[in-house]
């Protein structure tokens, strides 16, 4: 005799169900373009019909390139800009936390880059770093000679991690704000009331208790830094001088638009890129374990 199914497993059913159609729809925009992609980075597809096997000769292009070690390198110094925005974000979310005056004010004003076009942002800070930009006429007011930012790739970069600092700042501090949010105001009652400073407070205190908040936004931020710097890239620099501000991201928009349709190649340089952030995420999520461990 069938046993009458309980409410638990109806409400389980029932989620499963509901859960259908959003599985088949990321599988058909997020699965389905990674495994096209996959099995295309072993031709020589031009985007039209000339779809040839080439083997891994798309993979040994790329990885014989010295090119592929700048980008890769370019990648990881942009990483910087996650320990700049976390304590600055930390600084500004425990202002507004703690509702200082003014702190509606800059709550919006945090906020406002966020909002802002990228591709607004990127034309800013390239026009106020450029040769004649109001950077180098400060300078000159100073008595300082004239620098042109954007032709150097060593200066060009730290052009853009200043961009990414600004823009994501807001973002990050809308995180952070929402950790705090869920603290219980007992617990920094306590610590001011056993004559803990504001700086105390901030790394005995509140940074242990946002530490799963801060895991969240370091990994969304290492998949950022891979995969969503096209924008800043090409309205800053174009991914020059050369290629010395180029990032992997910028080189599949390269390779698929700019070099006579190497779609195949594009797609084998997505393939490293998908590897390189899956690698790093396993190395962050290995890290925030043994942290779970000492805790």
């Amino acid at each position: 005799m069938k046993k009458p199914m309980t409410l638990r497993r109806k409400e389980e059913r029932t989620a499963y169900l509901t859960l259908i159609p959003l599985i088949l729809i990321l599988v058909l925009l997020r699965a389905t373009p990674i495994v096209v992609a996959f099995f295309k980075s072993f031709t020589n597809w031009d985007g039209g019909l000339r779809n040839d096997p080439v083997g891994l000769a798309n993979y040994k292009l790329l990885l014989s390139n010295k090119e592929l070690g700048t980008m890769l390198k370019n990648n990881i110094f942009l990483l910087l800009h996650i320990p700049i925005q976390l304590v600055l974000a930390f600084i500004f979310a425990v202002y507004i936390y703690e509702r200082k005056p003014g702190w509606r004010f800059f709550r919006s004003l945090y906020y406002l880059p966020q909002v802002t076009s990228v591709m607004v942002i990127g034309t800013v800070f390239r026009n106020f770093f450029s040769f004649r930009g109001p950077i180098n006429i400060i300078l000159d007011s100073l008595g300082i000679p004239a620098v042109d930012f954007l032709a150097d790739g060593d200066k060009a970069i730290w052009v853009i991690l200043a961009a990414l600092v600004w823009q994501s700042l807001g973002w990050q501090m809308l995180i952070i704000s929402g950790g705090l949010s869920s603290m219980d105001d007992s617990v920094l009652e306590a610590a001011t009331l056993d004559g803990a400073g504001y700086w105390s407070k901030m790394f005995r205190v509140i940074i242990p208790l946002q530490i799963r908040t801060i895991e969240y936004s370091i990994v969304v931020s290492i998949i950022w830094v891979f995969s969503g710097l096209y924008n800043f890239i090409y309205s800053i620099t174009d991914g020059g001088p050369g290629y010395a501000t180029t990032t992997l991201d910028y080189m599949i928009y390269l390779k698929a638009f700019r070099a006579n349709g190497q779609m195949g190649v594009a797609c084998a340089c997505a393939m490293i890129l998908l590897i390189v952030v899956l690698v790093l995420v396993g190395i962050q999520r290995k890290l925030s374990n043994k942290v779970s461990d000492w805790e």
